[in-house]
């Protein structure tokens, strides 16, 4: 499996880890404050009518005020997960109405409704605090000589006091939800690509959703198995953003073998995606980066019908020589179970592209490879034209050795790689074909 990156590891785990906290505390602030939001909008429904008959003007207009300012986050108060950034925080209702920026009446509109948005908690905490001050310190009023007022009179000082401890949790999901924000940005740090900041995105309301019902679960949904779950995503987006990051994962030295080689559903696509011409060059290359670490465990190619037709497909891209490579690097870490070997040994077009591909890098290399020489080579003048027209398409495409500056640098190093996965993949079958054959159990 891949290994190194302890630094780029650390740093993910890191953000994984401040996530985890960030929503855990939201919603434990979020359970505290939605039985009490709804405790809080109940009661000043119920007593809105007992203050304006029993004369008492200013808990009437309090309360009036109160109950509106709670009816503007009833969606977060009846809601099952009580919190939406965008819906809650000022930064998220300027760009829930950002499409209207240009239309000056819509524009106004989100404006006043993010400050009331944002202000209403504040209002709350000021109304019901000068209620309960005058009710402590101001005595019995005139308005408040009524039997009715009298009657009300405890359960309008629980109302305030309620209401202001709501308010002030209310604010503290807001810092909370700042906080959350706060924390994406670091993200910045790790990886400034798009694609990363939607991964976290969407990681945090995955976790939020599944934390919501179980809190236990927080420390079983990790970067790495919800990455790996989106790889049975019936969204090509998603099943993109997948690949992209286990290829992240799996170079910053997280092992996602056990996880992924669990599933026969996720191999088969993964191995599918090598094949597919339909697939992006990004997304194959990332897939077979990952299906590269995965080989290194145990994969089984008669589990896999047509797998190795897919593999055998990268050395067909001579438009990207990294392709090959892994292709290459695919095979040779198959290669290394008896069984495997045998299958590879079978296909005789895979042979000659390997047979191409090793005659190709000993010229550029001006070497030759000792273990590819002793691969059978076809007899027939037919495919021995193939293999001729087939080089020199490859050949066109292939990185020349040179070593002036840092692109050829590249260039070399690629050739390296093809070098020791060509030696070894080109050992292991010569040793299959100089033993017995293993018949599949």
């Amino acid at each position: 499996m891949a290994t190194g990156g302890g630094g780029a590891h650390r740093t993910l785990t890191d953000l994984e880890h401040q996530i985890k906290v960030v929503v855990i505390g939201q919603l434990h602030i979020a359970k505290a404050w939605q039985p009490m939001a709804k405790l809080a909008i109940t009661l000043c429904m119920g007593l809105l009518p007992s203050a304006y008959l029993s004369s008492q003007r200013n808990d009437f207009y309090c309360l009036l005020w109160i109950t509106v300012m709670q009816a503007n986050s009833a969606h977060s108060i009846f809601n099952d997960i009580p919190i939406n950034p965008r819906n809650t925080f000022f930064l998220g209702q300027f760009l829930k109405f950002n499409a209207t920026f240009l239309s000056p009446p819509g524009f106004i509109l989100a404006m006043i409704q993010a400050i009331f948005d944002m202000s209403s908690p504040f209002i709350c905490i000021g109304l019901s605090s000068w209620r309960l001050w005058h009710r402590a310190h101001a005595g019995a009023s005139i308005e408040e000589s009524s039997s009715l007022a009298i009657l009300t009179k405890a359960p309008m000082i629980f109302l305030y006091a309620l209401v202001l401890c709501q308010s002030v949790l209310f604010i503290w999901l807001q810092w909370s939800i700042w906080r959350e924000t706060n924390v994406q940005k670091r993200g910045k740090n790790i990886s400034r690509e798009e694609w990363f900041k939607k991964f976290v995105e969407a990681y945090i309301k995955h976790i939020r959703e599944r934390c919501a019902k179980d809190l236990t679960v927080a420390e079983q949904v990790s970067f790495l198995s919800y990455a790996v779950g989106l790889l049975e995503s019936e969204s090509p987006e998603e099943y993109l953003l997948a690949a992209r990051m286990l290829d992240c994962l799996t170079k910053n030295g997280q092992d996602a073998g056990a996880l992924i080689l669990g599933s026969r559903k996720k191999v088969k696509r993964l191995l599918h995606t090598l094949g597919s011409t339909q697939e992006s060059t990004e997304l194959r290359l990332v897939a077979a980066r990952i299906v590269a670490d995965l080989a290194a465990g145990d994969i089984q190619l008669a589990k896999f019908p047509g797998s190795l037709i897919c593999v055998s497909s990268l050395l067909n891209d001579t438009g990207r020589p990294e392709l090959i490579v892994q292709g290459l690097r695919i095979l040779q870490r198959i290669a290394r179970d008896p069984n495997n070997r045998v299958d590879i040994c079978k296909d005789e077009e895979l042979l000659k592209k390997i047979t191409v591909l090793a005659e190709i890098l000993a010229t550029k290399t001006k070497t030759k490879p000792k273990a590819s020489r002793s691969i059978p080579q076809p007899d027939d003048n037919e495919g021995i034209h193939e293999i001729s027209s087939e080089g020199n398409d490859i050949e066109k495409q292939l990185p020349m050795q040179t070593s002036h500056n840092a692109s050829d640098q590249e260039n070399e190093d690629d050739i390296k790689e093809l070098q020791e996965a060509l030696l070894s993949l080109t050992s292991l079958i010569v040793q299959s074909m100089t033993m017995p054959q293993v018949v599949h159990l």
